[in-house]
């Protein structure tokens, strides 16, 4: 949606040992309303962590987000055969991370909810756009029927420090992760890296866009501030997304006439503050290959930014 202000969500923090425990809200959301008005158009999450008590190594979370997409032709009364079909996904998620080392995680992530008109996209999308005076797009009344979402999500990661002492001066790092989804949403699999480098750097898991991913990572850091740029590039082999057309694992050219690339990638690039100890604030450009073979563009962009609060 152009020009979309985004809704405030909040999405998960972790903790990792050694660090007090708090807990985090964060105010995540990702848009296009930067580059255009399509396909992965606005994803909006609100979560709750905090730490368990009895092992200072793991953390709980528990989220709810809103995803929407729209086609790039917006003056019809249906998407065109071979563009992005109108969708919405709205869930309810939970999990936990747990660090076994000080360096490395495991996250688990279980999301339920719903994908079509009861997901309520429509409706956000509508008010939102008569709130700003632009025309409300006309071809939800073809939208991806309801179907329940249900879909596990399961994150490998690990920190390399390249030079440098993280936490105290100038350093930098490298992320890497394995993440596998399973479900009625969307089964992918993606391998990422993220490179850093900035003053004191924290001992946390970066950012990155909110599909392929579990719950976003942030832990309290060792100094009061702390800044740094990151660059991002992960590499998805997706056998299934529900959100590109059709009805639950049947074949999406019988609906819409999209034929999904079996493999994407996606380069991203931004900043992260901390101020005040308990204010984290991330921005990060996302480009990513399109998804299926008749998108109008080589790729497609969205702009991604968090708040995240400690307490």
């Amino acid at each position: 949606m152009r020009k979309f202000l985004p809704v405030l969500f909040l999405s998960a923090g972790t903790m990792i040992p050694a660090f007090s425990a708090s807990s985090v809200f964060s105010i995540w959301d990702d848009n296009d309303f930067r580059w255009s008005d399509k396909y992965y158009t606005n994803h909006t999450r609100c979560s709750f962590s905090f730490a368990d008590e009895k092992n200072s190594g793991r953390t709980y979370f528990a989220s709810f987000g809103q995803e929407i997409y729209s086609p790039a032709n917006h003056n019809t009364l249906a998407a065109p055969r071979g563009d992005h079909p109108y969708c919405g996904y709205l869930y309810l998620s939970g999990g936990l991370t747990e660090f076994f080392a000080p360096d490395r995680y495991f996250s688990v992530e279980l999301q339920a909810g719903v994908i079509g008109p009861s997901s309520g996209a429509h409706g956000t999308q509508r008010d939102y756009h008569n709130l700003i005076g632009e025309a409300p797009l006309s071809g939800w009344g073809s939208q991806v029927r309801d179907q329940p979402g249900i879909n596990l999500q399961l994150e490998l990661g690990q920190r390399f420090v390249l030079a440098g002492t993280p936490g105290d001066g100038y350093a930098s790092d490298l992320l890497t992760r394995q993440y596998l989804s399973l479900g009625t949403v969307r089964d992918v699999a993606s391998l990422g890296v993220q490179w850093r480098w900035g003053k004191n750097l924290p001992r946390d898991l970066g950012y990155r866009s909110m599909r392929y991913t579990t719950a976003s990572v942030f832990v309290p850091a060792e100094t009061k501030n702390y800044y740094y740029a990151f660059v991002d590039f992960h590499v998805d082999a997706v056998a299934y997304d529900v959100t590109l057309g059709g009805e639950m694992l049947r074949d999406f050219r019988d609906d819409t006439g999209i034929t999904p690339y079996p493999f994407s990638f996606e380069l991203s690039f931004g900043v992260a503050v901390l101020f005040g100890e308990r204010y984290l604030l991330t921005v990060g450009e996302h480009f990513r290959r399109k998804d299926f073979v008749s998108a109008d563009h080589l790729y497609f962009a969205y702009t991604g930014a968090r708040l995240s609060f400690v307490f």
